[in-house]
């Protein structure tokens, strides 16, 4: 291998050098973008079902969202960057646009003395005179510096502190996030509440002007009553009071003269019941 070539073979290196750091900087900046992406929805998911006991095809819809999100900033802050990363020459040509003393210099070194570039005596003392020229100067310079790590370090930084605090969070919400997490992933468990609603007369059919009692049981805290939400298909929605049995966990409130079909959810101190229908 003759002289040019050697000189030539030494600034490639450093220029591929420069593209690989490119890349690695735009998949770890696209990376941690997806990190928290995907942490900071499932978060924002998880307390909606805590405050709301989403239903199954809400949990859906925001698990599809989520991966949808993820996904696009994937292809394209990681996939599409690494895929469209500047080659050799376009990166040689950044380099002489950040130092202008190469005045074309770097890509002229690169091109011309590659292998048939320039044929045997032709010109060719002159490309040895210019890649010699070309690597003094690129002595003194750090190809890299051209790359700003800072918003890559900045968004590693931001998904470890959400990592730390989802851990935080996780390790205080004990059972209940974990319950959370897994109705995330489109579990059916319940969200687990200081009081616990079960045993509800559930979904029923009535009679128009017929009489209904509905009725639901607590477990784990005791409240003193407790309170049905109806939500009727013409009228908004109206609050009843559920009376405790004496000596029992067992709340009731009955409903005169139905006239029209509703949905009923009953809450128990923090706990509530799933959404049932009367028609």
């Amino acid at each position: 291998r003759d002289k040019a070539n050697a000189g030539s073979t030494s600034l490639e290196k450093r220029v591929r050098a420069l593209r690989r750091r490119m890349m690695s900087v735009a998949a770890g900046t696209g990376g941690a973008t997806a990190g928290l992406a995907l942490i900071g929805l499932l978060m924002l998911g998880m307390f909606a079902d805590w405050s709301l006991e989403l239903p199954w095809f809400a949990r859906l819809v925001w698990l599809g969202l989520t991966i949808y999100t993820v996904c696009h900033i994937l292809r394209e802050q990681v996939i599409r960057r690494v895929l469209n990363a500047p080659d050799v020459d376009e990166a040689a040509l950044m380099l002489e646009r950040a130092f202008p003393k190469f005045c074309s210099r770097l890509i002229s070194a690169l091109q011309l003395s590659r292998p048939g570039a320039v044929y045997p005596g032709e010109a060719h003392v002159f490309v040895q005179l210019l890649v010699k020229q070309t690597e003094a100067e690129a002595e003194e310079v750090e190809f890299t510096s051209i790359v700003n790590p800072q918003p890559m370090r900045d968004r590693i930084a931001g998904l470890l502190c959400l990592i730390g605090i989802s851990g935080i969070l996780y390790g205080f919400g004990g059972d209940t996030t974990a319950a959370l997490l897994k109705r995330s992933l489109l579990s059916g468990v319940q969200i687990p509440r200081d009081t616990m609603v079960e045993n509800t007369t559930g979904d029923l059919i009535v009679g128009r002007g017929d009489s209904l009692v509905i009725q639901a049981e607590a477990t784990g805290i005791i409240p003193a009553e407790g309170l049905v939400i109806v939500d009727y298909e013409s009228s908004a929605d109206r609050e009843f009071t559920m009376v405790k049995a004496e000596n029992s966990a067992t709340y009731t409130r009955r409903l005169e003269s139905v006239q029209e079909s509703f949905n009923y959810v009953v809450y128990l101190n923090d706990g509530r019941s799933k959404v049932h229908k009367v028609r």
